[in-house]
C-alpha cells in the first residue's frame, strides 16, 4: 500500500497545477478533431506523452487487417480514407517492477460543430464562463482524456514512479465503432485493468449494454389510392409490427435485471426503440413496403442470440395473427451488432477507484451501468482487460454549447485517477 504522505504530495501537486490542467484541456479543445481530422490532436498528445518520459507508439492501422476481426465495424470515411494521416497514439510508462499494470484510454475524435448559430461561444474556443468550460469535445471526451494524462503527469512530477506499467491509449474513432481500439488490441496492448475516461458525471460504470440495429421490412400490396381496396397498406401492417415491438419492450423490462442497474436511475434497462419508419412514394398510392429501423439493447448477463430470438418470435406472433402477414411475414435484417461489456461490481479495480474517489471527495461514488454502447466491450472481450468507465461531469454532448462543468469535476477525476495509479500499480517515491 502506498504511504499516505506520498498520496498527499501527489494531491498537493494537482492542486498547485489546477490552472495548468484546465489550460491543457483548453489547448486540446482548440485543436479541432472531428472524424477524419484527428492528426493534429494526436500529434499534440504524442508530444505531451514524450515530454513526460513515456515510450510513444504512433502508427496508422491497416484497415484490411482490421476487417478480418469479428469486432470490426466499418464506416464510410474509413472505407474511403482508412487511417491515412490519422495516427493512433499509445504511450507507455514502464513501471519499476512488482506492480499491476493499468491502462487509461480516451478517444479524441469529436462530433462536428453543427448549428454554429446556436453556439453561445466559438465551439473551438475552450472559453470558461462561470463554472463551465465550453467547446466541442469538452465533455465527450477531451475532458476525460486531459484528466488521465495529467493524472499520470502529476504523479511523475511529484517524483513518484509506479511499479506497474501505465499505458495511455489515445484512439480516434469511437464515435463510429472503435476500429482504432481494435487496432490497439491487435497490436498487443492490454493490462491488468483499464479505465476509459468517457464522461460519466463522476460515476463508475461497471457495465455497458450491447445492441442490435435491425431493419424490419413489412410488405404490402400497391394500388391506386382511388381503389385502395385493391391494395394492402404496408404502413397499416407496420403499425401492428410497431405495437408488437412496444409490447416486447414492456415484457422485457418486467423480467430483466442486473446488479449494476437500478430502476431509480434507468426506467428502461433494455431500451427497444423504433428510430425511423420509411414507407410510400406518393400521395396517391397504397404503399407496398415499409421499413422499421430498430435499436434493441441487451445486458451483459443476457445471451444476444436469445434476445434476437425473442424479437423474431414477437414478430412471428403478430404476423401469425394477421392473414396478410401470415402469408407475407416481416423480414428482419441485422444491420449492426455491438457486444455488451462489463465486469463484476465487486472487481478490485472498482474497489480501488471507489477508495480513491472517497479520499478525494469524502463521499461514496455511484457504481452503475450504462444503457449505451462504447469501447468497454472491446477492451473486455478483445484485449481481455477488465475495464470500467469513469470521467468528468458536463452536458450537451453532440449538441451546441457542449460543456464541462462544474470545472472542479476535472480536478476530482484527475486526483481520483492519480490515486488509483498509486494504489493499483504500487509506487516508489521520495
Amino acid at each position: 500500500m502506498v504511504k499516505d504522505d506520498v498520496k498527499k504530495r501527489v494531491l498537493e501537486t494537482i492542486d498547485r497545477r489546477r490552472d495548468e490542467i484546465v489550460g491543457f484541456l483548453q489547448q486540446m479543445i482548440r485543436i479541432p478533431s472531428p472524424l477524419g481530422e484527428e492528426r493534429d490532436i494526436e500529434l499534440f498528445v504524442a508530444n505531451k506523452l514524450k515530454s513526460m518520459g513515456l515510450s510513444v507508439d504512433m502508427w496508422e492501422p491497416d484497415v484490411e487487417v482490421l476487417k478480418k476481426h469479428p469486432d470490426f465495424i466499418s464506416y464510410p470515411l474509413l472505407e474511403e480514407k482508412g487511417f491515412k494521416d490519422r495516427p493512433v497514439v499509445v504511450g507507455t510508462f514502464k513501471g519499476t517492477g512488482g506492480g499491476r499494470s493499468l491502462m487509461l484510454q480516451g478517444h479524441l475524435d469529436v462530433m462536428p460543430a453543427w448549428n454554429r448559430d446556436q453556439w453561445i461561444h466559438d465551439p473551438w474556443s475552450g472559453v470558461i464562463e462561470g463554472d463551465k468550460l465550453y467547446g466541442r469535445g469538452a465533455y465527450d471526451m477531451k475532458g476525460g482524456a486531459a484528466a488521465m494524462i495529467m493524472a499520470l503527469d502529476s504523479v511523475l512530477k511529484t517524483g513518484v514512479k509506479p511499479k506497474g506499467d501505465v499505458i495511455i491509449e489515445s484512439v480516434l474513432d469511437e464515435e463510429q465503432g472503435g476500429a482504432s481500439t481494435v487496432a490497439c488490441c491487435l497490436r498487443g496492448y492490454k493490462a491488468d485493468a483499464a479505465i476509459i475516461t468517457e464522461p460519466t458525471d463522476c460515476m463508475i460504470i461497471a457495465a455497458s449494454q450491447g445492441f442490435y440495429y435491425l431493419n424490419v421490412k413489412v410488405k404490402g400490396k400497391s394500388a391506386h389510392a382511388a381503389r385502395r381496396w385493391e391494395g394492402v397498406s404496408a404502413i397499416e401492417k407496420a403499425f401492428k409490427v410497431y405495437q408488437a415491438i412496444e409490447n416486447l419492450q414492456n415484457e422485457r423490462e418486467k423480467k430483466v435485471s442486473h446488479p449494476a442497474y437500478e430502476r431509480s436511475r434507468y426506467p428502461y434497462f433494455v431500451p427497444l426503440v423504433v428510430g425511423a419508419i420509411e414507407s410510400g412514394v406518393e400521395h396517391g398510392g397504397v404503399p407496398a413496403e415499409a421499413v422499421l429501423k430498430v435499436r434493441m439493447g441487451f445486458l451483459t448477463n443476457e445471451d444476444p442470440q436469445d434476445v434476437l430470438r425473442e424479437f423474431e418470435e414477437a414478430l412471428k406472433k403478430v404476423a401469425d395473427a394477421d392473414p396478410w402477414m401470415r402469408e407475407h411475414p416481416p423480414e428482419i435484417e441485422q444491420a449492426m451488432f455491438v457486444k455488451a461489456g462489463g465486469i463484476d461490481i465487486d472487481h478490485p479495480i472498482i474497489q480501488t477507484l471507489k477508495s480513491a474517489y472517497k479520499t478525494v471527495t469524502q463521499t461514496e461514488p455511484i457504481v452503475t451501468g450504462k444503457t449505451a454502447g462504447n469501447e468497454q466491450r472491446l477492451l473486455v472481450h478483445v484485449a481481455k482487460t477488465p475495464t470500467i468507465l469513469f470521467g468528468i461531469a458536463g452536458g450537451e454532448a453532440h449538441s451546441p454549447n457542449e460543456y464541462l462543468g462544474p470545472i472542479e469535476s476535472l480536478i476530482v477525476v484527475t486526483k481520483s485517477l492519480a490515486l488509483t495509479i498509486l494504489d493499483w500499480c504500487g509506487a516508489e517515491g521520495h
